[in-house]
């Protein structure tokens, strides 16, 4: 913990606090999700944070073989670029040279990264959207662990921290539990003098299995494996294992009936919301793996790893949009451009079905 401190105050005074942070795939791994335990993962990471400093998460993926991949930006980008108001965040690793999805979704030893693919990169055109137009406020500070010279020089604090790593995968935790990140803004305070600390209480934020943030506009499930949700005027999504029961988000309500999926409903425009804008963005994703993939799950040994296309597991889903009426449901192809398919709507509901419909994305056109 002191090492910890004393390297956190270093690159406060330097301006820019960097981390890296990853969550493993290996073995039973493989299923895992951060899901399940709000803040674990690379989210734990913005236990990092410092009050009056920049933040990034400069390196961060799910390492493959890890299914559950499509979970990651879409915490990053509601969590942290958006409650914890992070500053900066880079997917590691894109491959520059290429302007189109990757055909396969990994390989070892070294494309155990990949984030040229659609469970990652695929879902960058409805979170980039709905961070930009800033839809996911940035939440009030619900913990401050303050830090002064004199404690770092004695090495004493008023609060404890847990750090664990394991390569280059680490978790953070202690006085101020990781769960935190899921209500407010988590931050560290370098003090000139000896302060209180002030921790959080999560009771405050806790209804049943729900951690609702600050904003109101999160809510984060940890019954069974764990889902969350978001309900913004500009962006709706449900992301992770639901059950099949059906989220009302305010004028809209969604129902995945796929296992695992993550699903985001955005307005195309910069200016506009759900409520006024001409046109929306539905993107849609589950597991994807490679073609001829082979597991062993007694001893947890991938037997061959495959190669291309990826395949992508379709997603059943049924929408329904209440408050205005919509004209069409246009069926696009993985560029985002429309084709000549279109959606059943009955009353503003309607039924995405990725077995059918081969698409990622889908347009709403309101009337």
């Amino acid at each position: 913990m002191l090492p910890h401190y004393y390297n956190l105050n270093s690159d406060y005074k330097v301006g820019y606090i960097d981390r890296h942070n990853y969550f493993d795939g290996k073995g039973p791994e493989m299923f895992a999700s951060m899901l399940a335990h709000p803040g674990s993962g690379y989210l734990g990471s913005g236990l990092q944070q410092v009050a009056d400093r920049p933040f990034g998460l400069s390196e961060w993926i799910h390492v493959y073989p890890n299914v559950c991949a499509a979970e990651g930006p879409a915490i990053v980008a509601a969590y942290g670029m958006g409650l914890q108001g992070w500053d900066a965040s880079y997917e590691f690793q894109s491959q520059a040279n290429r302007r189109v999805f990757d055909d396969t979704a990994g390989g070892f030893p070294w494309g155990v990264w990949e984030a040229d693919v659609p469970t990652s990169l695929g879902q960058f055109p409805a979170l980039a959207r709905m961070i930009y137009r800033g839809d996911v406020k940035e939440g009030e500070v619900v913990s401050v662990r303050r830090v002064s010279p004199a404690d770092l020089a004695e090495g004493k604090f008023s609060f404890s921290d847990k750090v664990e790593q394991k390569g280059d995968v680490k978790s953070f935790g202690g006085s101020v539990p990781a769960e935190a990140l899921a209500a407010g803004r988590v931050v560290v305070d370098f003090t000139d003098k000896s302060q209180p600390s002030q921790l959080p209480d999560m009771s405050r934020y806790r209804q049943g299995d729900v951690i609702k943030s600050v904003t109101g506009q999160l809510a984060w499930d940890v019954s069974d494996k764990g889902f969350f949700t978001v309900n913004t005027a500009g962006t709706k999504a449900v992301v992770g294992f639901t059950g099949g029961k059906e989220q009302t988000l305010g004028d809209v309500k969604v129902r995945l009936d796929t296992p695992f999926a993550s699903l985001f409903l955005t307005a195309l425009e910069p200016g506009e919301d759900l409520a006024k804008g001409k046109r929306a963005l539905i993107a849609v994703l589950a597991r994807q793996s490679n073609t001829g993939f082979t597991y062993f799950a007694p001893d947890d040994r991938v037997l061959k790893n495959g190669g291309p296309p990826i395949l992508l597991e379709p997603v059943k889903a049924t929408v329904t949009i209440a408050g205005r009426p919509v004209a069409s449901v246009n069926i696009l192809d993985h560029d985002g451009r429309r084709t000549d398919r279109t959606l059943s709507v009955t009353d503003g509901q309607f039924t995405l079905d990725g077995a059918k419909d081969k698409a990622i994305y889908y347009e709403v056109v309101f009337r």
